[in-house]
C-alpha cells in the first residue's frame, strides 16, 4: 500500500479521513473507486479500536422490521449481501434461532408475517445482484424441531422458533486491510502510526 499522504502544499485532495476502522476503510474504498483523490490517517494501527472489538456480526435488518423502518431494513441486507460478495473468506451466514411464545412481537403469527416480508424486501435487493446465500431463507420451526435443536431449552409455553442468517464476520481486521489495499491500488494514500497536524 502506499504510506505517504500527500501534505497540504501538494495537489489538494478530495477526501481526507481520519480514522482506520470499518468505516474509514469503507468510505476510502468507495471514494477511490469513483476516482477521488483520498488520504486516510489512522494514529495507531487500523482496525485497532472500535472496529476490533465488534461483535463481528453482520445484521440483515430483520429486527428493524419491529419498527416498520423498511428504508433501515433494505440497507442492511444490500449491505450484508455486498459483505458476501466482496469477502466470501471472510464473511458466512451466521444462523440464529428465537424461541417464540405467546401472541406479541415474539409470537408465531408476527414471525410468520415478518419473514414474509423480509423474503420480498431480500428478493428487491438481491434481484439487481448480490445474490449470495439466498438459499438461507428466513423460516419458522415447529415445537419439536426445536426440541430436537435445544434439548435442554425448557418447551413449556413454546410455540416453536424463528430461524433466520444474519452475517458473521470472523476477521474484521482482513476486512479492513482488504478494503484499504483496494483502496490504495486506485491511488489512494493510507498511512497508521500517523498523526495529522493542522
Amino acid at each position: 500500500m502506499k504510506r505517504i499522504v500527500p501534505k497540504s502544499d501538494q495537489t489538494p485532495l478530495d477526501l481526507l479521513i481520519v480514522g482506520g476502522g470499518i468505516h474509514g476503510a469503507a468510505m476510502a474504498y468507495y471514494a477511490s473507486q469513483n476516482k477521488l483523490k483520498v488520504a486516510l490517517v489512522e494514529k495507531d494501527d487500523f482496525c485497532s479500536h472500535t472496529s476490533a472489538n465488534s461483535q463481528k456480526v453482520i445484521h440483515g435488518g430483520l429486527r428493524y422490521l419491529q419498527s416498520f423502518d423498511i428504508k433501515r431494513v433494505l440497507e442492511s441486507i444490500r449491505e450484508r449481501q455486498r459483505f458476501y460478495a466482496l469477502f466470501p473468506h471472510l464473511v458466512r451466514p451466521l444462523p440464529c434461532v428465537l424461541p417464540l411464545s405467546g401472541w406479541g412481537t415474539k409470537s408465531r403469527e408476527a414471525m410468520g408475517i415478518a419473514f414474509i416480508l423480509y423474503r420480498f424486501l431480500q428478493k428487491l435487493v438481491c434481484r439487481n445482484g448480490f445474490n449470495a446465500h439466498l438459499d438461507k431463507q428466513p423460516h419458522l420451526l415447529s415445537v419439536s424441531k426445536m426440541k430436537e435443536m435445544f434439548p435442554s431449552l425448557d418447551m413449556n409455553k413454546s410455540r416453536g422458533g424463528a430461524h433466520w442468517y444474519d452475517g458473521l464476520c470472523v476477521e474484521p481486521e482482513r476486512v479492513v486491510i482488504s478494503l484499504l489495499k483496494s483502496a490504495a491500488s486506485k491511488n489512494a494514500s493510507v498511512a497508521n502510526y500517523a498523526k495529522l497536524i493542522s
